[in-house]
């Protein structure tokens, strides 16, 4: 109920990317040929340079109490 058409688009928009799309094939397969579909067929856009804000991980020895 809390997730809105925008925010799917945005989510959809910035994960489904060139990059992050693997295509597997198996069997005697042609790999030119693969390739050349792929490049006719799949039209994934270029992702949008993202910020990466890396946060490093702090180890707190000991037992928490929650």
């Amino acid at each position: 109920e809390t997730i809105s058409r925008n925010m799917i688009q945005e989510y959809h928009s910035s994960n489904y990317v060139g990059e992050n799309i693997i295509v597997t094939a198996a069997g005697n397969i042609d790999h030119a040929a693969l390739h050349q579909a792929c490049e006719r067929y799949i039209s994934v856009p270029k992702s949008k340079p993202t910020p990466t804000r890396l946060v490093k991980p702090q180890f707190n020895p000991g037992v928490s109490a929650l």
